[in-house]
């Protein structure tokens, strides 16, 4: 069902990045942090599958293959750590833990790695949309509604 999900919302991101001529909706990386968040066994062919199509993100928007590496494979190595810790199956450490990695990825990927100049007002409609796209998607996963 997870697999389904994630190429779909890849198609998603893919025709948003064609449309807006840039890689602005991550659809798909906030599918990976709730399903590693939520999910109490991690699903190793799964996290590869959707490690594939990050790098197949990369490819397009950047033309280089494993900036993505960067910020998955950390969430694959801490999410177990993370819900022993915290209660992982509330909204708002999903939400928070999604605009914390949307900053990682924004300042440190993009700002500092890439060089590419950002501006305060699409920093502030980037984490939005993504935000907005994140809750829609919490929603989705069985077991959220109430």
């Amino acid at each position: 069902m997870f697999v389904i999900a994630a190429i779909v919302l890849f198609f998603v991101d893919l025709l948003a990045f064609i449309l807006f001529k840039g890689w602005v909706l991550y659809s798909l990386l906030s599918l990976f942090l709730f399903i590693n968040l939520r999910t109490r066994q991690n699903i190793i062919y799964l996290n590869c599958f959707f490690i594939f199509l990050f790098l197949v993100q990369d490819y397009f928007a950047l033309g280089r293959v494993g900036l993505s590496l960067i910020y998955s494979i950390p969430i694959c190595m801490f999410s177990p750590f993370l819900r022993k810790l915290f209660d992982c199956s509330t909204i708002a450490f999903s939400l928070i833990s999604l605009f914390v990695l949307l900053l990682f990825n924004l300042f440190f990927v993009k700002y500092l790695v890439l060089g590419l100049n950002i501006t305060l007002h699409s920093t502030y409609l980037y984490i939005f949309i993504n935000m907005i796209v994140g809750y829609l998607i919490f929603l989705g996963i069985p077991g959220n509604r109430s």
